[in-house]
């Protein structure tokens, strides 16, 4: 087990681990990120660019999902906000998600993104141990299940808590965007087909919180809802009625000038017209 790591003066943690800190407090905070108790046994992490991290415990074992962009000694503050040992999971290889791998000797991630990974941590000096669907972490009283979701990229995966229902999602099914348009792009169908795979597994096991990668831009757990959109806004696209869309204006990750958004209320699809098949 990891010892507890005293920080700098700027940062301050703001509950002490052993009071058990209530649902809301606000637990450490510096600079760059923000940790708040978002229930029992998930912390919330939001860094100063909007990228997420979570801290999930069970009686035995912790997991942190997802690294974030800068989070200066992230190591530290993890091993000041839990007890238990911990492992480190990705949701998928982008900067935004494993921006701060090298502060742990190892993290686990879907060799489908292995592409991905070579082009956003190809200075990584640790060891990348591969994890499939259906794998469980078990953490004693929660467990969290692997389940395979491209779209976003091609190894992008879904940790689930069916006992307690929540899916911790990283971008696979995104916040107030979702990107496909991604470099390598994969067909609009391969991203449609994820959110049938989740809308079964909510219907089938209660999961009813999907939380997603990037928390900050709607302050809120994702439900079915949001898959429904998401599948009606992919059908228009593979159908490519464009009469809604828009061009992105944003940094999109892809060198064309085509690239387009598609909404539906507080959601939006990012894609590239010219890779849809």
């Amino acid at each position: 087990m990891r010892k507890p790591i005293l920080l700098a003066a700027s940062a301050m943690l703001l509950v002490s681990c052993s009071s058990a800190p209530k649902v809301g407090d606000v637990i450490f905070e510096n600079e760059q990120v923000t940790v708040t108790q978002l229930t029992e046994n998930v912390k919330l992490f939001e860094t100063f660019d909007n990228t997420t991290m979570w801290l999930v415990e069970g009686k035995d074992k912790a997991v942190l999902i997802d690294t974030g962009t800068e989070c200066e000694d992230l190591d530290k503050i993890v091993d000041q906000l839990t007890d238990l040992p911990y492992e480190v999971l990705l949701t998928h290889a982008h900067y935004d998600h494993a921006g701060n791998v090298e502060y742990f000797d190892h993290v686990y991630l879907h060799p489908a993104d292995s592409a991905v990974r070579r082009t956003n941590m190809g200075d990584y000096q640790g060891e990348v141990r591969p994890i499939a669907e259906g794998d469980v972490f078990d953490l004693g009283e929660v467990e969290l299940e692997v389940y395979l979701m491209p779209g976003h990229t091609p190894g992008s995966v879904v940790y689930v808590d069916k006992k307690g229902g929540d899916c911790f999602a990283g971008d696979a099914f995104g916040a107030g965007e979702c990107w496909l348009q991604c470099i390598p792009t994969l067909p609009i169908q391969v991203f449609y087909d994820s959110c049938v795979k989740m809308e079964s597994i909510m219907d089938e096991y209660g999961v009813t919180k999907i939380w997603s990668g990037h928390y900050p831009y709607l302050k809120r757990a994702l439900g079915k809802e949001h898959i429904e959109i998401a599948k009606r806004l992919a059908t228009k696209i593979m159908a490519r009625d464009f009469s809604t869309c828009e061009p992105f204006a944003g940094r999109s990750m892809n060198p064309s000038d085509k690239v387009l958004k598609i909404s539906e209320d507080y959601f939006g699809i990012v894609f590239d017209p010219d890779a849809i098949d």
